[in-house]
């Protein structure tokens, strides 16, 4: 009942047209995330565009501050998506060393990838547990193809290791869109693996928990897969960055039904930056009031390099991470040991 009020009052607001005004009235919570996280997840994001026989060397040499434990990666041959899995061990606490899962996918690079984009019809029955919620049929059949890998990988890494705490999933484009229907799955998974542990799983003192950050996404699916990402993962796990001048989260357009998850994080051309909690206000976009094609001045920032679709956080988001250079120190004793 409370989810059909909702669904009507978001349909009401739609309709009526006042987007603009409504969003100028609107008073946004203050950030809650720091610019450093962000950048951190922009980072895992860009290692999804390394080659997969150096991605585990590019990872290492780009986090300098955290020990890379194991890493799994591919590009699947039907749609040519490419995703990794690492596990990250992160510094130790006084207890006890907590490691991380961070999971990044590609955004789109070939043709294949094109097709999937464009095969923007409904999927319906995507999801047992809400049987209302549909997805876009492009990136539900890359879901399908990766499914079985990522899940295998994160399932092995569970339960080889006690000391998962969080599992991150993030991606650029394409990539935050798969991103985001790979955390449901694995939350669905975790929580059927956690409901009745065994021995493998009966050394956690906490259920691990997943989340999303996505950069320039589109929206997957209708308003009761947005409801229900929203619900199950919680919110302000599935924080969705959004620039100015971006076209791409304006795809999947809500006349044909699509609507946006998550709490939405967005930059203007000026940098000033607005936060939305509510499904209601970021579905109503922020992105959609300010990228209208009809809205004159912001026309300007379609065209301007730092704030379109590649650059996140002035970063080009199909670059990939610099290696950092290594002290003066460790490179003499790296000179003695190969004397």
């Amino acid at each position: 009942m409370a989810e059909e009020q909702t669904r009507q009052n978001f349909i009401s607001r739609r309709n009526q047209g006042n987007i603009e005004e409504e969003r100028q009235n609107t008073k946004f919570p203050e950030p809650f995330i720091n610019l450093e996280t962000l950048q951190r997840a922009q980072l895992f994001s860009l290692l999804s565009n390394c080659e997969i026989s150096t991605l585990k060397n590019d990872m290492i040499s780009s986090l300098q501050e955290v020990d890379v434990a194991s890493i799994k990666s591919e590009e699947w041959p039907m749609t040519h998506m490419q995703g990794y899995a690492a596990v990250l061990n992160t510094p130790a606490t006084p207890e006890k060393q907590t490691k991380t899962i961070v999971l990044g996918f590609r955004g789109t690079q070939n043709w294949k990838n094109v097709i999937q984009d464009c095969r923007c019809f409904h999927e319906p029955h995507v999801f047992p547990k809400c049987k209302l919620a549909t997805v876009h049929k492009g990136f539900f059949e890359i879901l399908m193809e990766i499914r079985k890998d990522v899940t295998s990988w994160v399932r092995n890494y569970l339960k080889n290791d006690a000391y998962i705490g969080d599992i991150l999933v993030t991606g650029h484009s394409l990539g935050g869109a798969i991103g985001v229907l790979v955390a449901v799955i694995l939350h669905n998974m975790i929580q059927n693996l956690f409901q009745k542990p065994g021995p493998s799983f009966n050394k956690y003192e906490k259920v691990p928990v997943v989340k999303v950050i996505t950069f320039g996404k589109p929206r997957i699916g209708n308003f009761e897969f947005a409801n229900y990402v929203n619900t199950m993962l919680g919110i302000n796990n599935v924080l969705r960055v959004v620039n100015e001048g971006d076209l791409v989260p304006t795809l999947g357009w809500m006349n044909m039904g699509y609507v946006h998850e998550g709490h939405e994080i967005f930059f203007t051309a000026e940098g000033q930056r607005y936060e939305s909690r509510d499904i209601d206000e970021e579905t109503l976009g922020l992105e959609d009031s300010l990228l209208g094609l009809a809205n004159g001045p912001h026309m300007l920032f379609y065209f301007h390099p730092e704030y379109r679709h590649m650059f996140y956080l002035k970063r080009h988001m199909l670059e990939k991470p610099k290696t950092k250079k290594k002290d003066a120190n460790h490179k003499e004793e790296e000179e003695k040991s190969s004397g």
